[in-house]
């Protein structure tokens, strides 16, 4: 009996356990159905085709987003214009200028030290440099550059009336000289693709009467010219002298057929003084002295030593703070010798 008793129970219990793992995977079953249900609403309520046409569209946007900034970027880079000692051909000039200038006189007009950008320095340098030309860089005469004028050169070089002088390079002193802030160089430059001076905010065209060759000289020391002519029906005009200026012929070296060839390129004219009118003597840097009236030769240096000194001591205790050593304070020192050793010269006489 209790043998049979067992075994009733392990077998009630047996059925049990099969019922009840049929439940839970019934319940399991059910369960799975119902996510399969709910991903399939999900999904019809969803399509993918939404989902895609929303991302195209948000793609769509950026790219025009982008295209709008690449045009500014395009409209940015055509206005941009590289400075007169920022371009490369105009950086090549310059140093030919200087070269050649050391090659006619055997000094250099300009004390480097050891700066690595030579046309920087000059740019800034307080000696007034002006390069003229009487063709553009490629060759060609341009006919809307302001013509010369009369020109009233107390040389033996011909006259240039009337023919274009085209203005090739000018520093920051010579811009002064004419009375041009250094920001406003197309109003004198012609540019290197031979496009003509134009006017700026208003502000017409500076015409200047220099000339653009020399004949049987290739440098001249002591030079005075009258470079800008006054504007008689304005009261407020004056003419602009430069004195006492240098003047160079500009060579370029080349070999072609199997030697070397020399070509003009140009005038160079260098000054540190100009005179506005018939009274007031200019320097770089905005330094205006009235001359007195029947001033001999020694007093005009002297006043120039004066105003050299002046300059150098702005240099060095104005906002600049330059050293010593700066390239721009030694040139001006280099000048500074430069007009005592003349005035030392003149009173020996």
């Amino acid at each position: 009996n209790e043998s049979a008793s067992a075994s009733a129970l392990f077998f009630v219990s047996t059925m049990v356990q099969v019922k009840l793992s049929a439940f839970i995977a019934l319940i399991l079953s059910w369960s799975i159905q119902a996510e399969a249900f709910a991903f399939q609403s999900l999904k019809v309520s969803s399509p993918s085709s939404t989902t895609t046409s929303q991302l195209f569209a948000k793609k769509k946007k950026k790219s025009s987003k982008n295209d709008k900034n690449q045009k500014k970027g395009f409209a940015w880079a055509s206005s941009f214009k590289l400075k007169p000692f920022e371009a490369q051909a105009t950086r090549e000039l310059v140093v030919n200028a200087l070269s050649s200038f050391q090659g006619r006189t055997g000094q250099p007009l300009l004390d480097v030290g050891t700066s690595t950008d030579i046309p920087k320095l000059l740019w800034d340098a307080p000696l007034a440099i002006l390069i003229v030309s009487e063709t553009t860089a490629t060759g060609m005469l341009n006919n809307n550059v302001p013509t010369a004028g009369d020109d009233e050169s107390e040389d033996d070089d011909h006259d240039d009336d009337g023919k274009s002088v085209i203005v090739k390079y000018a520093n920051k002193a010579a811009l002064e000289t004419v009375g041009l802030p250094p920001d406003e160089y197309e109003r004198l430059l012609t540019g290197l693709d031979g496009t003509a001076p134009s006017d700026q905010n208003g502000k017409h065209v500076i015409a200047i009467n220099l000339p653009t060759t020399m004949t049987n000289k290739l440098f001249q020391n002591k030079y005075t010219k009258k470079m800008v002519k006054c504007d008689k029906e304005n009261d407020d005009d004056n003419d602009i002298t430069i004195v006492d200026a240098q003047r160079w012929v500009i060579e370029r070296s080349s070999f072609l057929g199997g030697k070397f060839v020399s070509t003009t390129v140009g005038v160079a004219y260098a000054w540190n003084d100009w005179m506005i009118g018939d009274s007031v003597v200019a320097s770089p840097g905005g330094v205006r002295r009235e001359q007195p009236v029947g001033m001999d030769a020694s007093s005009s240096l002297q006043d120039r030593i004066d105003s050299q000194g002046a300059a150098i001591r702005e240099l060095k205790q104005g906002e600049q703070g330059l050293g010593n050593k700066d390239p721009l304070v030694m040139s001006a020192v280099a000048e500074l010798l430069r007009l005592k050793s003349l005035l030392e010269d003149e009173q020996s006489k």
